[in-house]
């Protein structure tokens, strides 16, 4: 193979090249540069060289602190829903009885909504007065609940609007892993007189090992970029007493509400390395189960 051919197919990249350097890496370099700086357009059109000052104020602010739990308790109690309730409904249907295709396809009708659609409709379901939920709470004999105004209440409508939305992610590609799972595996285990535990526990869990932290690392990697959703549902405060002010929201109000861009590019590096951080573990658990 000469040379010619062997660069050949990298030509085709050249055309997008371009693009890629002008949406991927300009707004990168742009935001280190910023991170570096102090620069308050709404103050002074200077830019001052403070070097990692913004990354220890961020590092030193209680506000960040209660914001990156906030995050992380919505991402966890997200994703662990969706886990277990994305597994369970796969288990259920991959069954093979009548109308399996329709329920399947319903089912993953909300991963394909829009995340702007989804929080206006949850607005709906919350609303305090016309609000579907404190109707089927009245109509329980429960006294109804300030779903909007309640601090205690904030990440858990949250959590309920992503683990409705995402579950049917988890779900799809749990059923894929299902789908390809051998069956002469099972039918040996069905021989052997294996019941619906032990073919779960032993041959079927197994299996599914790899993409169960494939469908974590995703969601994890979402969930903790969270913004819109809670943007729309609450407000641009983070719901009544900050309670759901997550760390998008927060990064929103010091680079568009404080116009602090430095300290907003220092944060978004912060996000950008407790994100990579997480990846590079749930990467390394995912390799060591493949070789397994």
């Amino acid at each position: 193979m000469t040379k010619l051919q062997k660069i050949y197919p990298y030509l085709f990249f050249l055309p997008i090249a371009p693009f890629f350097l002008g949406v991927l890496f300009y707004p990168w370099i742009i935001s280190l540069f910023y991170s570096v700086h102090e620069y308050k357009p709404t103050i002074s059109q200077g830019i001052t060289f403070v070097g990692l000052n913004n990354y220890v104020n961020l590092i030193l602010n209680p506000e960040f602190h209660r914001s990156l739990f906030v995050t992380f308790y919505f991402a966890i109690g997200a994703v662990t829903l969706e886990l277990i309730l994305g597994l369970g409904v796969a288990l259920l249907v991959d069954r093979e009885f009548r109308l399996n295709r329709i329920v399947t396809t319903l089912i993953l009708v909300p991963m394909v909504v829009a995340p702007a659609s989804a929080a206006l409709s949850m607005r709906q379901f919350i609303h305090p007065i016309l609000g579907l939920f404190n109707f089927m709470l009245a109509w329980l004999g429960l006294p109804p609940q300030d779903w909007m105004g309640n601090p205690d209440l904030a990440i858990p409508v949250a959590i309920l609007m992503d683990v409705w939305q995402n579950t049917s992610f988890v779900t799809l590609i749990i059923l894929a892993g299902l789908h390809a799972l051998p069956v002469e595996h099972v039918e040996a285990a069905q021989i052997d007189g294996a019941g619906s535990w032990q073919l779960f526990r032993y041959i079927k869990l197994p299996f599914l090992r790899p993409l169960i932290l494939i469908a974590i690392l995703f969601r994890t990697m979402f969930a903790l970029r969270v913004f819109e959703t809670i943007l729309l549902v609450f407000s641009e405060t983070g719901g009544p007493a900050n309670a759901a002010q997550v760390l998008g929201i927060f990064l929103y109000w010091i680079g568009f509400r404080a116009w602090d861009f430095g300290l907003a590019a220092a944060m978004s590096w912060i996000m950008l390395l407790i994100t990579i951080s997480i990846t590079i573990v749930l990467v390394f658990s995912l390799y060591k189960e493949v070789e397994l």
